[in-house]
């Protein structure tokens, strides 16, 4: 994937992002948010609702901040500058825009469960955001076909279950964790482009390793 096709596929997603904020913004509350978030909410009492509440505290930002200081500190080890930085930039730079983009949108959350209750605002999911950050790092930091199955697989999979965990608990509408995926994955995209210099060598490294 080149610069150019990695920065546009980053444009997208973080414009699709502030579409789903603004016209939630503009319009109003979608119908469709509240049906949505009413259903997810009672898989909290099914036979999955104890792996939503572990994922959305795994997926706090305070809690994976060590495991992503930890990964750059092993990637920096086996000398993966370009991937060392894309991921701790990427997740930095979501862990200081998330905020500033909750304050511009105002959206209160629905607070369905007591314990997950939060006065902070809604829009777009933190938990989303960060996790789809981290994810498309890994991702789109690594150099062979193998590690992009397995290291796609795992990202994907704890993207897709820590963004579920925040309606099923009632922390967030779905479309503040739509928004979230989009913001994260948009902001990884365009520092990979920017990181462009880093994957080349990492695709010229892929010819002699697959």
């Amino acid at each position: 994937m080149n610069r150019r096709v990695l920065a546009a596929t980053g444009c997208v997603l973080v414009a699709c992002a502030l579409l789903i904020a603004t016209l939630v913004a503009m319009f109003g509350h979608p119908p469709i948010d509240d049906a949505l978030v009413a259903d997810m909410h009672e898989w909290r009492d099914g036979p999955l609702g104890e792996l939503f509440v572990w994922a959305t505290r795994i997926g706090n930002f305070g809690v994976v901040a060590p495991l992503i200081a930890g990964l750059v500190l092993v990637l920096l080890a086996l000398r993966r500058i370009g991937a060392a930085a894309l991921l701790g930039c990427a997740t930095a730079a979501v862990a200081i825009l998330n905020p500033l983009t909750k304050n511009v949108f105002d959206r209160a959350r629905p607070n369905l469960d007591p314990e997950f209750a939060l006065t902070s605002f809604s829009m777009p999911s933190g938990h989303a955001s960060s996790s789809a950050a981290f994810a498309f790092a890994l991702l789109l930091g690594t150099r062979t076909r193998r590690e992009r199955i397995v290291v796609g697989t795992i990202a994907v999979a704890f993207t897709l279950i820590v963004g579920l965990s925040r309606p099923v608990l009632g922390a967030h509408w779905p479309s503040d964790v739509l928004a979230g995926w989009a913001e994260g994955a948009g902001i990884a995209f365009l520092l990979a482009a920017w990181l462009v210099p880093w994957r080349a060598e990492a695709q010229a490294d892929m010819h002699v390793t697959d």
